[in-house]
This record gives structure tokens, sequence and C-alpha cells, in this order.
């Protein structure tokens, strides 16, 4: 409940700072966050499948036809991400893969504290 609570504080916190930009609408906040959010999401169900054949590889459950859907959405989520990353976007979206990438980060840092 604490740690909800905390997010959603750094969040109205980050909203409310970064509406205040010049030409800043809700719609584009919407989508810059939205970006970020995406990039996290990606990432996410990627590791998700690869979790899933680490989990479930050794312990002989994993099925023939059960690698046919893990290994393709893997790849497709690479292909994904791959594809909004490479070529370089047009500015600011150029800088939200690596706001993802240190929030990812952050949670790892905190992950391991």
């Amino acid at each position: 409940m604490l740690a909800v609570a905390v997010m959603m504080l750094f969040d109205f916190a980050v909203v409310s700072i970064w509406s205040q930009a010049p030409g800043m609408t809700g719609a584009t906040l919407f989508g810059y966050l939205g970006t970020i959010g995406v990039f996290l999401v990606l990432v996410a169900y990627g590791l998700t499948n690869v979790g899933a054949i680490w989990f479930f590889s050794p312990r002989w459950r994993l099925w023939s036809w059960q690698w046919v859907i893990l290994l393709p959405a893997i790849v497709f989520l690479g292909y994904t991400l791959y594809s909004n990353i490479y070529p370089v976007p047009a500015p600011p979206y150029n800088v939200f893969p690596y706001v993802a990438l240190a929030w990812l980060l952050l949670g790892l840092l905190c992950i391991v504290a």
C-alpha cells in the first residue's frame, strides 16, 4: 500500500512538472509517457517469454507446441522494439528509449538493493 502511494505521488509530480513545459498539451504528454510505457511493456513481455522457457524447460513441462509460440513471440517483440529504436526517431522521441532504459536500471537497482 505504501509503495502504491509513493508511486502515485512520484507520477503526479512528473506529470505536474512536465505538463508545465511550453507548448505541452494533454495529448502530447500522453503520447510521450505512452511511448516510454510501450518500451517498458515490450521488454516486460519479452522477459516473460524468456522466463517461461527458463522455468518450464528443466522440468520437461514445455512441450514442442509451446516452443512454437514462445520463440516467435520473443522474435516479434524484439523486432518491434528494434524497429521503434532504429532508425533513430525524430526528437524528442529519440530520447525516450534511454529514459525507459534508465527506468529499467533503476528498477533493477531497487531489486538488487
